[in-house]
């Protein structure tokens, strides 16, 4: 009589292109595979979401997904004595505690109303088989907030680079093939950039990478890693997650790019233009260039991250931060800042790779020096 097919279902809020998205999918992509290709057994694995947009989505979350076994719950912890009712074991994964994330609005009446939440979370958050945390960051920050954790810390499980990335790297990268991309067009690639690959949102703290650019000394022509094009243009993308129906994305993205403007920059793809060529006949005369893309697609990102001198990654305190991993993986350079998760991958001349240590254009200069 055949075995009955394992049934397993993962639950995350909002299924979009961030790190946590691409976690929870390489997971549930990663435990299919195991079970049915080495374990040789049946399996279900079913992704439940409170929205899905296939316009803003992982490539990984497209056509893939038609009482449980195992229930993977990630980030909410309120609902893990729910989730023991339709599955046998629960593991929770926790991305940082919601009440330190929401503890940054100091107004009195939002404290007392995120007052019953909080007091949710420390009780659910340990009603689990299993805590997983992103990283030992993570682990001492859940130690350290909940009671539960003072003695028996949450385990690591670090987020997995992407099949697609490694995909990419097995095949060798773009190499010299003629690569193009409409979000391109009239750019020339043979100018040394640095790309920054965040989501739009304040604390990505984009705002270091652009000061960085933008105070390199025009003079070092050679050391740079902006360097100057034959037209005296230099380059910084600044690729990102948009997400139109938050404010926060709106607003901050046109902070970014007002900023650009004031440090003298020549603004590329910053609103309407449909491509580089265009956004350059359009938007006037400047020594140095900032490129803006908004959601860009996957094989746009291996590009840039495969072909930029350095990858500026500025999120402080970043709970595990999966971009200077991938980076490291394509074999590019990452320069992030000296805080929480990218301590534990970033390590100083191991991964040929440096820290922020606060003056973050003297840090770049010095990767080319």
């Amino acid at each position: 009589m055949p075995a009955r097919p394992a049934r397993i279902a993962f639950f995350h809020l909002d299924l979009g292109v961030g790190g946590a998205e691409q976690l929870v999918l390489q997971t549930a992509i990663q435990t299919h595979t195991v079970i049915v290709d080495s374990r040789r057994l049946p399996c279900t694995v079913d992704m439940f979401t409170s929205y899905y947009d296939k316009r803003r989505s992982l490539e990984a979350s497209r056509d893939r997904y038609a009482g449980y076994d195992l229930v993977f719950n990630d980030q909410v912890a309120v609902v893990n004595p729910l989730l023991r009712l339709i599955g046998r074991k629960v593991i929770f994964y926790g991305h940082f505690p919601d009440l330190l994330l929401a503890s940054r609005q100091p107004s009195l009446l939002r404290r007392l109303y995120r007052y019953p939440f909080d007091m949710l979370e420390s009780l659910t958050t340990g009603m689990c088989d299993l805590v997983l945390v992103n990283s030992k960051f993570t682990a001492e920050t859940f130690s350290e907030t909940f009671s539960s954790f003072r003695k028996a810390k949450p385990r690591v499980l670090y987020p997995p680079i992407s099949t697609e990335v490694e995909a990419f790297r097995l095949r060798g990268g773009n190499g010299d093939s003629n690569v193009s991309f409409s979000q391109l067009e009239g750019f020339d690639l043979s100018v040394p950039f640095a790309v920054s690959l965040n989501r739009f949102e304040e604390k990505k703290n984009v705002e270091l990478a652009i000061r960085a650019v933008a105070s390199l000394p025009g003079h070092r022509k050679c050391n740079m890693v902006v360097a100057e094009s034959p037209d005296g243009v230099e380059l910084l993308y600044s690729v990102g997650g948009f997400d139109p129906r938050l404010p926060e994305c709106k607003d901050y993205f046109q902070r970014l790019v007002n900023l650009s403007r004031e440090l003298k920059f020549r603004i590329l793809n910053c609103e309407d233009a449909v491509d580089a060529k265009q956004a350059v006949q359009d938007s006037g005369l400047g020594e140095r260039c900032i490129l803006f893309l908004k959601n860009v697609p996957l094989p746009l990102k291996l590009f840039l991250l495969e072909k930029s001198v350095c990858v500026l990654y500025t999120p402080p305190e970043e709970h595990f931060g999966i971009v200077p991993c991938e980076a490291m993986f394509i074999g590019s350079l990452p320069v992030a800042c000296n805080s929480g998760g990218p301590r534990e991958t970033i390590i100083d001349g191991a991964t040929v790779s440096m820290r922020l240590y606060g003056n973050a254009s003297c840090v770049v200069s010095r990767l080319l020096s």
